[in-house]
């Protein structure tokens, strides 16, 4: 995968994949064009297009080739953070090796940006792999993955070049269409200067005044600073799936994870006495914990004549799920130089929902069509998912494939 930003860079990235196209003998090739949509309630906005080829054979497996542009912009002022926007042009090579026993899906990667200023690069790879026992009724599986360079755990980490380093691995076992898994990932945060965070806060006079002055002489807040420093946060999951009916799945993910700090900061003041708080810039979860059950449904229908020829959904439930975080309060004076007094409260019904949807239609002459819809709620007030004290965002993705 490559991210660029010159348009002479973005004319090679077209024709290095055009010369994969053409320098491969296919069997059979499907192209896919694609736009997507992202958006939420808070003003943020994300279009992604891209094109692809896919199932290009070669005489020991199978090659995908693809180009993605995303435009991303933060339209409002949330949580005393600024407005802000990003632009990334990817390109991906896949190569998938198949034999009947053993397969495996070796990926590469390497991005870089160039937009904000500042150096912005990534290296990822990863290595999934099955063996297939007894005539193939029992796989076993494996993979393990890493990726360095900035956090992509949202637009804002991308965005102020905030980097991590990932290493995951999991381990897997199905037979007759079930699959139980394991699976660890270890996630470590570089500390962010606060020269690379303070032009994204609103009011950076406050900002200034309370940590370089303020803080450092009253202790307002027992943590450290100047910079954010450094985090890890480790995952462990465990899940399974399969099906009950023919076109019925049903599945469990249960998923424990805990970070070395969890803190928000105090960044802004109202003018009326209050203070606007900016998150820490990704999730910091202290010993959460979510066991969510998953429903899934998928059927076809062949043939053009057919009204649809795709149609599925799957649903991702937070059966239980609990944790803590860190939270702070006013001395009872409401005196601000009296300082901060900082707890942790637990919590329960606060893991995430989410619903997949997939509409596929065969239009003629190879080609087809899909629409495709995913809506995920965070709430902040237990298993409120529809209700305003959630975070949703929605996605929307059309897909126009042509198979030669």
């Amino acid at each position: 995968m490559v991210i660029v930003r010159q348009p002479g860079a973005i004319r090679f990235l077209f024709i290095s994949l055009a010369l994969s196209w053409f320098s491969a003998v296919p069997h059979a090739l499907i192209v896919t064009g694609s736009g997507e949509y992202v958006f939420d309630d808070w003003g943020f906005g994300r279009k992604g297009f891209s094109l692809s080829a896919g199932d290009i054979s070669l005489s020991t497996g199978i090659l995908e080739c693809k180009a993605i542009r995303t435009l991303s912009e933060m339209h409002e002022k949330v949580n005393g953070v600024m407005p802000f926007d990003d632009e990334t042009v990817e390109a991906e090579l896949c190569y998938r090796f198949r034999r009947p026993v053993f397969s495996a899906n070796p990926d590469f990667a390497f991005g870089m940006w160039t937009s904000s200023g500042k150096d912005r690069s990534f290296l990822s790879g990863s290595l999934p792999m099955t063996v297939r026992l007894f005539n193939q009724r029992l796989s076993l599986m494996a993979s393990a993955g890493f990726r360095s360079g900035p956090a992509d755990d949202n637009p804002f980490t991308v965005r102020i070049g905030l980097n991590k380093r990932t290493l995951d691995y999991d381990l897997g076992i199905g037979f007759k269409g079930w699959e139980v898994h394991a699976a660890i990932s270890d996630n470590e945060y570089a500390s962010v200067n606060r020269s690379d965070y303070r032009p994204f806060l609103v009011d950076t006079n406050f900002f200034s005044v309370f940590y370089e002055v303020l803080n450092p002489v009253f202790n307002f807040i027992n943590a450290e600073t100047d910079p954010i420093p450094s985090n890890r946060i480790r995952q462990i999951s465990g899940y399974f799936f399969g099906p009950i009916l023919p076109v019925l799945y049903v599945g469990g993910l249960y998923t424990s994870r805990d970070s070395r700090h969890d803190l928000y900061l105090p960044v802004a003041d109202t003018g009326s006495g209050g203070l606007v708080y900016a998150f820490f810039p990704y999730i910091t979860p202290i010993k959460e914990k979510v066991f969510s059950a998953i429903l899934t449904f998928v059927k076809t229908w062949q043939g053009t004549d057919a009204f649809l020829n795709e149609l599925g959904s799957k649903v991702s439930f937070p059966v239980y799920s609990s944790g803590s975080y860190r939270g702070y309060y006013l001395d009872p004076s409401g005196n601000l130089l009296a300082g901060f007094q900082d707890f942790y409260y637990t919590y329960e019904g606060l893991g995430t929902m989410t619903f997949d949807g997939t509409i596929g239609k065969i239009i003629s002459r190879g080609f087809s069509v899909t629409v495709k819809y995913a809506w995920v709620s965070r709430p902040y007030i237990a298993y409120c998912f529809f209700c305003n004290d959630s975070y949703q965002y929605h996605t929307i993705r059309l897909e126009v494939k042509k198979h030669w």
